[in-house]
């Protein structure tokens, strides 16, 4: 059940829920261990420096690992 101070959005192509005003990166925080990740949010490749960027419902996004080329 979702409460008022409950939202929805998209994380790895299906739903989940958190607290309103949870950050990026509480999310990383909350399911990877690894510091090697990328973050897109709404299609858009975050930096580390956006990852206090709040959830809003109905947002989507992917954690995927990073991998550094040449």
């Amino acid at each position: 059940m979702i409460d008022k101070k409950t939202i929805q959005f998209t994380l790895n192509d299906k739903p989940f829920d958190c607290q309103m005003g949870t950050s990026v990166a509480e999310i990383v925080t909350k399911i990877t261990d690894s510091e090697n990740v990328a973050v897109a949010l709404n299609e858009h490749i975050l930096s580390q420096d956006d990852w206090s960027k709040i959830i809003k419902p109905n947002d989507t996004m992917l954690i995927f690992g990073a991998i550094a080329g040449g």
